[in-house]
């Protein structure tokens, strides 16, 4: 049985609450082969990014304000993409559980894809 799943990986504001994200990659996977384009696109909460955040993933205020959806339109692009197959992260911890789920239960909407494992652990 071939599974299908999706790869993730975000960028944010830091590791202390409240977190947003300012950005989200991902890949579509059929068994262990890319499936189709990846995915990946910046996110503008308004918001201040704090400088050892962007030292970080050089991601400003500015240039999210400039380039980036809106947090819901970010997260409806990540639903189409992602459908309901399974997400897999290298920290799934932080990215699920204390980004991905606290940002969507903060903008008020469902769930993307299903929680998978975590590849660093």
């Amino acid at each position: 049985m071939t599974y299908e799943w999706v790869i993730l990986d975000t960028e944010t504001t830091g590791l202390t609450p409240p977190i947003y994200v300012v950005e989200v990659a991902a890949q579509r996977m059929v068994g262990t082969e890319p499936d189709g384009e990846p995915f990946s696109c910046l996110i503008n909460h308004d918001i201040e990014i704090p400088d050892a955040a962007s030292r970080i993933h050089g991601y400003t205020r500015d240039i999210l304000e400039r380039d980036g959806l809106s947090p819901k339109e970010a997260h409806k692009a990540l639903r189409e993409f992602v459908g309901d197959r399974f997400v897999v992260a290298y920290n799934l911890p932080y990215d699920w559980d204390d980004v991905l789920v606290e940002e969507w239960r903060r903008l008020g909407i469902e769930q993307v894809g299903r929680r998978g494992f975590c590849a660093l652990r």
